[in-house]
């Protein structure tokens, strides 16, 4: 079928509501697929370039219906998918560890479904005038187990620090933090793979959870001490102020037809409870240090020049 008339079969299911209903938003999206038209015991779905052929073989299972496939251009089924299952948030897909996660039919009902986070309770005992500041790196390596290699999204964030700590002192850039917010974090961030995403985020938040990656990594609660709690893919580790928390964990999922599998880590470098009152503030961005380089670059600077600390105080990342 030529891109032009897939194009005109997918505005004409565009207005059948029962035809679309009969793929759910998560089937929709994980297995990129949408109906184009349905006969007796037989319906034929646009889906995206490359589909796993196992995807078509569950969907067959899964529709109990002879299932046949239009190969569709990715742009135009990303476009479709938004307007025909609109999902704010976007789906919570199920991971998996194993890569044959499809062919094994006990995982049937979680690939149907919308991952469920067993978040325990939410909530911060921290006082009015209390917030928690945190430090912390992430990295990523995402492949795609059905298509070859290749880089879809490539970006470079922001490169100013938002706040340093200076002994016992909290030096931000920028305006005033307000009196909602509980948590004041910096995360430098390593995407590679599939994606190349490099940059730091700053994090002024006054709700939580906190979801530092989707949504495999969150804050949700804080004791009256300090004491902060992060889900972990499928379980919570308690971070104490002045401690540290290094984390990884490798999982499959399924995107747009496609089995991705990504490794993810995280270290939690430096958390503090602090009074709002004693942060300190910078009109000037904050410089940078051989320790914000070495996280920048992924490189060891205690074998660098002898004379490095003379030179820190380097303004951006170079």
């Amino acid at each position: 079928m030529q891109k032009s008339e897939l194009i005109k079969a997918l505005k004409q299911a565009a207005s059948d509501p029962e035809l679309i209903s009969m793929i759910s938003p998560v089937v929709a999206y994980s297995f990129g697929v949408i109906p184009l038209w349905e006969k007796t015991g037989r319906v034929c779905v646009a889906c995206c370039q490359g589909i796993n052929p196992d995807c078509v073989d569950f969907l067959r299972e899964h529709l109990s219906k002879d299932v046949r496939v239009c190969e569709c251009d990715a742009e135009v089924m990303d476009h479709f998918l938004k307007r025909l299952y609109p999902k704010k948030g976007g789906v919570n897909m199920n991971t998996f560890e194993s890569p044959d996660f499809i062919k094994d039919r006990k995982n049937a009902a979680l690939l149907t479904s919308e991952k469920v986070d067993a978040l325990g309770e939410i909530r911060s005992d921290l006082k009015l005038e209390e917030l928690v500041v945190f430090d912390m790196s992430s990295e990523s390596y995402l492949q795609n187990l059905d298509q070859p290699a290749v880089q879809e999204n490539i970006s470079i964030g922001d490169l100013e620090i938002p706040f340093c700590c200076e002994g016992e002192d909290v030096i931000v850039w920028g305006t005033p933090v307000e009196e909602s917010v509980l948590l004041m974090g910096r995360r430098d961030y390593f995407f590679d793979g599939c994606e190349h995403l490099h940059g730091i985020m700053a994090y002024r938040e006054a709700v939580l959870p906190l979801v530092i990656h989707p949504s495999e990594v969150q804050i949700t609660r804080i004791s009256s001490s300090g004491v902060l709690t992060f889900y972990l893919y499928d379980r919570m580790e308690e971070v104490e102020p002045g401690n540290g928390l290094e984390w990884r964990k490798k999982y499959c999922f399924l995107h747009r037809g496609n089995r991705l599998c990504r490794e993810l880590g995280i270290k939690v470098s430096k958390t503090k409870k602090v009074m709002r009152r004693d942060l300190k503030y910078s009109i000037e961005p904050l410089e940078w240090t051989a320790e914000d380089l070495e996280r920048w670059f992924r490189l060891d600077c205690s074998c660098a020049h002898p004379n490095l600390a003379e030179t820190e105080g380097t303004s951006g990342a170079g």
